[in-house]
């Protein structure tokens, strides 16, 4: 019989889309792929389709390094600031990327 330990860690490796490869404090967390993932799509290939997602940690109150980091490509999304408005609409078009606004229960497409 399988040790409970044994069991849940196999548990959790099926049912995780990515597994942490590299953890550097404060700095980024990078995931790879879980080959062992359960889920198919339609077609038969097995999620997730993304080898590797990257997080980047951007310290509490500077928003002006994410969003020069999203403009340049270097992150896939941003937690956007009224104030942003100005410098990202007039590119979202060109650089296709949408914007996208909540208000309690309105949301709307920039």
């Amino acid at each position: 019989m399988e040790s409970y330990r044994y069991a849940a860690r196999r548990l959790t490796q099926n049912q995780t889309l990515h597994i942490i490869r590299i953890f550097k404090p404060g700095e980024r967390l990078i995931f790879k792929r879980n080959p062992r993932y359960w889920k198919k799509d339609e077609k038969g290939n097995q999620f997730p389709y993304r080898e590797k997602l990257v997080a980047e940690f951007v310290p509490p109150g500077n928003s002006t390094a994410s969003l020069l980091k999203f403009q340049k490509g270097e992150i896939e999304s941003y937690s956007l600031h009224g104030i942003d408005m100005a410098a990202l609409l007039p590119d979202a078009e060109q650089k296709g990327y949408d914007i996208w606004n909540k208000q309690k229960d309105n949301i709307t497409h920039a």
